[in-house]
């Protein structure tokens, strides 16, 4: 139903393992049938990443964030932030997360229990695929890549063959989120990428990805090492 044929996402949870994945709560049937996130404001959810060993930066001591765009899997319109207190996090219970509603994060009036109340920390339409983001401690920034294919949703045709990646920092998880560069990635249309919060060095990331799905030499675990400059 979406114009630009985009892939939805909707009803979303969080799952937890007490012995390193060999099993799992909650279970399929109440995931379906009562979801932490009905809808589809905060629809894919991906955790900010401040590696092993915590920054102490933003109440990460006290808060795992997550970040979420507005329900698709590609090519989204915006982004919310979401977050839980570390203690309350195991109860897999959506009643416990607050959502950024704008202004100076540090300041509990400016979160709320509702996700609908969510502020977008970044707007930028057709241009916000589902991806998250990681804290760089040797440059205090925030890193994000945003991802879209610029033909509309990938089901449209051939769109595959063709993504734009756009950088995003910030100093604050709430921002302000800028953009300071993008690159194109055609034919091999490399998608969701994500920064791996281990191995960072002062002056490189690595990031994981994969590539267009109708083209076996792309479609599979990619590693792209990035390097950062001030």
């Amino acid at each position: 139903g979406d114009p630009y044929r985009r892939q939805l996402a909707q009803n979303a949870s969080i799952i937890k393992s007490h012995d390193f994945g060999r099993t799992w709560s909650r279970p399929v049937g109440e995931n379906y049938q009562h979801p932490m996130f009905p809808g589809r404001r905060f629809a894919t959810p991906y955790f900010v990443e401040y590696g092993r060993h915590r920054a102490d930066v933003d109440n990460a001591g006290h808060y795992v964030y997550a970040i979420s765009n507005n329900g698709f899997w590609d090519c989204g319109d915006d982004m919310v932030l979401g977050r839980v207190l570390r203690s309350k996090i195991a109860s897999l219970n959506g009643a416990d997360w607050e959502f950024f509603t704008g202004g100076d994060g540090m300041r509990p009036s400016v979160w709320s229990r509702k996700p609908g109340d969510a502020k977008p920390v970044v707007y930028q339409p057709l241009a916000l695929g589902m991806t998250g983001a990681v804290y760089l401690p040797a440059q205090r920034r925030y890193l994000m890549i945003a991802w879209y294919y610029p033909a509309g949703g990938g089901k449209m045709k051939d769109a595959a063959t063709h993504t734009v990646w756009d950088f995003y920092e910030a100093p604050r998880l709430w921002g302000p989120w800028t953009k300071i560069g993008s690159h194109d990635w055609s034919p091999q249309g490399y998608y969701s990428p994500e920064i791996c919060p281990k191995f960072q060095t002062e002056n490189h990331v690595f990031v994981f990805t994969a590539g267009n799905w109708n083209n076996p030499d792309v479609y599979r675990l990619t590693v792209v090492p990035l390097e950062l400059s001030a």
